[in-house]
């Protein structure tokens, strides 16, 4: 199978040094490139004389190009999925957004905001196949992001943020009017790159309490009354004891739990230590 391949200089991918220029040398500042240049197109033009001496394959098959592409290609690669996966989900929170709107809305329906909502949550989470309180959350983000965060959605459906750092700033800013909202987002919107997961969510808390320290202590006031504990089965017979308290009660009973377990821990090293030594038997 013939495959037609662009010519480097026609994507813009030509070394300065070949378009009339001589190839560097050892101790010129592109010596290092060139090298890495030179590997790329040993290994590019060993993968398709490999490709064209192999089996010759339908018109349409897919061609693997993985032995074609290089470690960074292929980090590159990785990187894209996760933007193009962050789109994706900006996506979908658009269309659960204009879905929403659209029965609020509805002029023949009546006007009950709670049935409205609940109806459009019975419907997504049978089509998605998620709990009660997954596809709440999802509506609650796309909701949100619509109303308050414009710029986070934006940003979102170009996949230069994830559904961990809109969730912390859904979360964060719950109690921000919308003109906090929008500085929440100038502030925390540039870092978004360079921090995630409990880094990023830190950062938004602490610009959130600068903005308005008072949505803070309503959010701590609202967690307080929601303390609760309860049991999440796992496998193998294992279950996990879950107590969502205050982070100084927790604390406290984590090092008295701590403190038990390393005393009885002790005292079954010194019962073993003291235990006479058994010599079995022969027969």
């Amino acid at each position: 199978m013939l495959v037609e391949l662009a010519d480097r200089a026609d994507v813009g991918c030509e070394p300065p040094w070949v378009d009339g220029g001589r190839p560097p040398a050892p101790g010129d500042p592109d010596y290092a490139s060139y090298l890495d240049y030179c590997a790329y197109e040993a290994r590019r033009d060993a993968f398709w004389s490999a490709h064209a001496a192999g089996p010759v394959l339908p018109v349409d098959a897919p061609i693997d190009l993985t032995a074609a592409r290089s470690d960074a290609e292929l980090v590159w690669e990785v990187a894209d999925a996760d933007r193009l996966e962050n789109a994706a989900y900006g996506a979908k929170c658009r269309a659960v957004s204009n879905l929403a709107l659209r029965k609020l809305r509805d002029p023949d329906a009546d006007y009950d905001p709670e049935y409205l909502r609940r109806s459009v949550e019975a419907e997504l989470g049978c089509l998605l196949k998620l709990s009660p309180a997954a596809v709440q959350n999802l509506c609650h983000v796309a909701m949100e992001l619509t109303r308050r965060y414009p710029k986070t959605f934006a940003a979102l459906e170009r996949g230069e943020v994830n559904r961990v750092q809109v969730q912390a700033i859904v979360d964060e800013g719950a109690d921000l009017d919308v003109a906090q909202a929008s500085r929440l987002e100038d502030a925390v919107l540039p870092e978004a790159r360079e921090r995630g997961g409990r880094s990023f969510r830190d950062r938004v808390r602490r610009e959130v309490k600068a903005i308005d320290a008072d949505a803070v202590r309503k959010r701590e006031k609202r967690a307080k009354e929601e303390r609760c504990v309860y049991i999440r089965p796992e496998y193998d017979g294992m279950a996990t004891l879950c107590l969502f308290m205050p982070e100084d009660e927790a604390k406290r009973i984590f090092r008295a739990l701590k403190d038990k377990v390393h005393a009885d821990r002790a005292v079954q090293k010194e019962q073993a230590a003291e235990a006479p030594l058994v010599i079995p038997r022969r027969r």
